[in-house]
C-alpha cells in the first residue's frame, strides 16, 4: 500500500494543479499499478483512515463530524482514483491517532510530521505541504530572535507532536505546557499561560486571524527549517504482508 500511495500522491498532486478536481477521478493513464499492487486493491476494498481533528486548513472535522481541509480531500481523491472505499474514523486526540496506527486499528494518517519515533511504525509519502516552523508569542511580550531565546519559558504544544521530540533533541530547556489541539496551545500563549507556542506558519496564521487572537504575533523563525506534513501508511500495510485470508 506504500507504494501506492508514494505513487499515486505524486501523480495525482501533479494533476490537481492542471486540471479540475472533479477529472482527476475518472479513469487515468498516467497512473499506472502493478498487477501486485491492484491484486492489493482487489483483496483490499477499503482503507481505514485518521488525522488530525483540528488542524485547519490541512485536516479537521467539522461541526457534524465530517472530515474536512486540504489534506482529507487529497484523501478522497486517490481513493475515487483507486476505487476503494474510505472508512474515515471519528474525530480522535492526536495521540489517540498515532496509537491507532501503531495498534494496526487504521491504516493511513492523512498528513503527519515525520520524527525518529514515528518511522518506527510508519513510512511516509514524499511532503504534500511544506511552510516554515515559527515562534508564536504575544505582542507585549520581551523580544525572541530564536530557539535559543526559549530556555526557561512556557512552551505550549500538542500532546504528541514533533516539536516536543525536537526540542528536547536540541536540549532546549523549557517547561511543556501540552494542549489537545493548535487553537487550544495558541489561546494558552494569549491568554498569559504559556510564553510561546511553536507552529506551522500556515496554519498558525490561518488560527490566528479566524479566531481573533490579535495580541499574538509570528516572533521568529526557527532553525528546523518548512515543517512538512505527509501522507503516512502504517509500516506493515505492505503489498507482501496484507493479503485477504
Amino acid at each position: 500500500m506504500f507504494r501506492i500511495a508514494i505513487r499515486l500522491t505524486i501523480s495525482i498532486l501533479l494533476q490537481i494543479l492542471v486540471v479540475p478536481i472533479s477529472t482527476v477521478a475518472e479513469d487515468n493513464p498516467s497512473v499506472v499499478l502493478t498487477q501486485e499492487e491492484r491484486n492489493w486493491i482487489s483483496n483490499n476494498s477499503t482503507i481505514r483512515v485518521a488525522g488530525p481533528q483540528a488542524f485547519p486548513p490541512f485536516h479537521f472535522y467539522d461541526t457534524d463530524g465530517e472530515p474536512k481541509g486540504i489534506a482529507s480531500e487529497y484523501v478522497q481523491i486517490i481513493s475515487e482514483t483507486l476505487g476503494v472505499d474510505v472508512e474515515y474514523v471519528p474525530a480522535t486526540p492526536w495521540p489517540d491517532v498515532l496509537s491507532s496506527i501503531r495498534s494496526g486499528n487504521i491504516d493511513l494518517i492523512a498528513c503527519a510530521a515525520v520524527t525518529e519515533d514515528r518511522e518506527s511504525y510508519m513510512r511516509f509519502t514524499e511532503p504534500i505541504f511544506s511552510f516554515p516552523m515559527v515562534i508564536i508569542s504575544r505582542r507585549d511580550s520581551p523580544f525572541i530572535a530564536g530557539l535559543d531565546d526559549l530556555h526557561g519559558k512556557n512552551i505550549a504544544l500538542v500532546n504528541d507532536v514533533s516539536t516536543f521530540e525536537w526540542l528536547v533533541r536540541d536540549e532546549i530547556v523549557f517547561t511543556p505546557i501540552f494542549a489537545e489541539t493548535p487553537l487550544d496551545a495558541l489561546r494558552m500563549v494569549s491568554s498569559g499561560v504559556g510564553d510561546v507556542y511553536l507552529g506551522n506558519l500556515a496554519a498558525s496564521s490561518y488560527l490566528i486571524e479566524k479566531n481573533g487572537l490579535a495580541n499574538l504575533k509570528v516572533a521568529a523563525p526557527t532553525t528546523y527549517g518548512n515543517y512538512s506534513l505527509h501522507i503516512a501508511v502504517r509500516k506493515d500495510c505492505e503489498l507482501n504482508h496484507l493479503k485477504s485470508t
